[in-house]
Formats: C-alpha cells, sequence, structure tokens
C-alpha cells in the first residue's frame, strides 16, 4: 500500500479515537492490533498524530 494512504489511515485512525473519547493507552493498544507493529511503533504513530490540548 502506498505510504501516504498508510499514514493517512493511521492519523484518521488516531483522531477518531480521540474525537470519541478513547485513552491513549487504549488507542495504542488498539492501533497495534489494527496495524499490526510493535508497541514502539504504535507509540511514535499516535503521538505523533494525538493533539494535544
Amino acid at each position: 500500500m502506498c505510504y501516504g494512504i498508510q499514514e493517512l489511515k493511521k492519523r484518521t485512525f488516531v483522531e477518531a479515537a480521540q474525537k470519541f473519547g478513547q485513552t491513549i493507552t487504549t488507542t495504542i493498544a488498539a492501533f497495534i492490533e489494527e496495524f499490526h507493529v510493535s508497541r514502539d511503533d504504535a507509540e511514535l504513530s499516535v503521538n505523533k498524530y494525538w493533539k494535544k490540548v
């Protein structure tokens, strides 16, 4: 899959989780399951797209 599309999917996933009230911890766990990545990679991606309030 194209890198740009994959990054868009990841960003959308994180933004939706945050919008619907998920915690960053549960989002990381779901991200690992959805994208089949390591915990370190999931934490980097989630933190990259998580909007700090």
